[in-house]
């Protein structure tokens, strides 16, 4: 509606908007199309899996930080986040079982019986 309004060409509309003239071109299909949302195929924010990691280590280790607090030690680490996104990293549920003890090692044995 813009475009039309001002009367800018792709090209004028991808510098205001600040993205590539092809994105310009792929929503304007889409919405010719009938297909009137559009959306990105992945979150943006979305970061990598180490980071979560590194979150509910820090947490793991040390029960007392609290997300403010975890997320100031990351930032001065150069790892910005929010306190929002720590607590989005804490509350999802690790892959292995927690340690009762730091030093400790858990060791699991699967035997499959009918297989052998």
């Amino acid at each position: 509606m813009i475009r039309a309004v001002r009367g800018w060409s792709n090209g004028q509309v991808a510098k205001r908007f600040h993205v590539t003239v092809q994105t310009i071109v792929n929503w304007i299909r889409c919405v010719d199309h009938g297909d009137g949302t559009v959306q990105m195929p992945e979150r943006i924010n979305h970061y990598p899996d180490f980071v979560r990691y590194i979150v509910q280590q820090l947490k793991a280790f040390c029960p007392m930080l609290g997300r403010y607090k975890i997320a100031d030690i990351l930032t001065r680490a150069g790892l910005h986040l929010s306190a929002s996104t720590v607590k989005h990293c804490i509350d999802e549920p690790p892959n292995a079982l927690t340690q009762v003890h730091p030093y400790s090692w858990y060791v699991m044995i699967v035997i499959d019986h009918f297989s052998r």
